[in-house]
């Protein structure tokens, strides 16, 4: 949704209820991992460990909504390491802060299945013993009494309780009611405008007009900016019978996988280059493949074979790159 702010005469008044409408995160930071440590599909952990540290970075912000499909995408493209573990629990963490109790419970309950010993693990069951108490529906009718309680205040000037009903919309996935509040309290306080939270759920355009930063338009921005996603990636041996007793002998590794178009655009000249990489990041082989147009939402297959590197054995994991014109 898409409003223009008129602009009303400064009013007198102290904002004192700007920046304290959120709180605190309770978690740890992610330490780096070693760049020894490979998910299942052999896929480098440092690359997911990079990501996973620029989502933490948006959740301590209070920047949930854009920190969800950047989460989505380490789990979905390095589903067994260590960072998309951990970012099963961050997901937790966001959806929880959005008001999306149901799917908070299911990634931290994801995370505790993954890794019952992890270092978000007291932390999972915390969250999920507290939804075990409350349940999903006594928070949501505890939320909905106070947004009827809020409803009742017909004084625009209140600016503390008509922010934290906004809020509460917002919380409860009603966007477009929280959008209004907004819209109605940044024309006659726009220093609201610099309020770490609504800097994250509205953004000024340049023409003056204001976007509503939902979760739905958040991802649709991201998958434009990052269309492409290569993931469901394997890595298999193959090879021929050999020698007098026709041994079977492993002579190539092959790399199979699926590239998707997430945005709603067409996207042009598609290429995927594919390394494999022996002990001590020694590139074996490079292949590209020309996968051509993709239309929005279109997915393809590919697979590629490697035959130079001096022992098989010593392949020890595979990065895949898709490049693209407009």
């Amino acid at each position: 949704m898409v409003r223009t702010i008129s602009k009303i005469g400064a009013v007198a008044v102290l904002l004192a209820c700007l920046g304290c409408v959120t709180s605190q995160d309770n978690f740890a930071p992610l330490d780096a991992a070693p760049a020894s440590d490979l998910d299942g599909t052999l896929n480098s952990n440092s690359a997911a460990a990079s990501e996973l540290s620029e989502a933490q970075r948006l959740i301590r912000a209070g920047d949930y909504s854009t920190a969800i499909p950047r989460l989505m995408k380490i789990v979905q493209v390095y589903p067994n390491s260590t960072a998309g573990v951990d970012s099963r629990y961050f997901l937790g963490v966001a959806f929880y802060k959005i008001g999306g109790t149901r799917d908070a419970s299911a990634h931290f309950s994801k995370y505790l299945e993954l890794a019952p010993e992890g270092r978000y693990a007291q932390l999972s069951k915390d969250y999920v013993r507290g939804f075990l108490t409350t349940g999903p529906q006594a928070e949501k009718a505890e939320r909905k009494d106070r947004i009827e309680a809020l409803e009742s205040i017909d004084d625009a000037a209140l600016l503390p309780e008509k922010l934290e009903l906004a809020n509460l919309y917002w919380e409860n996935t009603e966007y477009e009611k929280a959008g209004e509040i907004y819209f109605q309290l940044l024309a006659a306080w726009p220093r609201l405008e610099n309020d770490r939270i609504v800097r994250t759920r509205l953004e000024r355009q340049p023409d003056g007009t204001l976007v509503l930063l939902t979760p739905a338009e958040v991802n649709r921005r991201y998958n434009d900016q990052e269309p492409l996603l290569v993931h469901n990636t394997n890595a298999y041996r193959s090879g021929k019978y050999q020698g007098y007793g026709r041994h079977l002998v492993d002579t190539v590794y092959n790399v199979t996988g699926e590239v998707v178009n997430r945005s709603v655009e067409n996207v042009w000249n598609v290429r995927l280059v594919v390394t494999i990489y022996g002990l001590g990041q020694k590139i074996y082989e490079t292949k590209t493949i020309d996968v051509g147009n993709l239309a929005a939402a279109q997915s393809l297959p590919f697979s590629v074979t490697f035959t130079q590197f001096d022992n098989i054995e010593n392949v020890q994991r595979f990065e895949c790159k898709a490049y693209y014109g407009r």
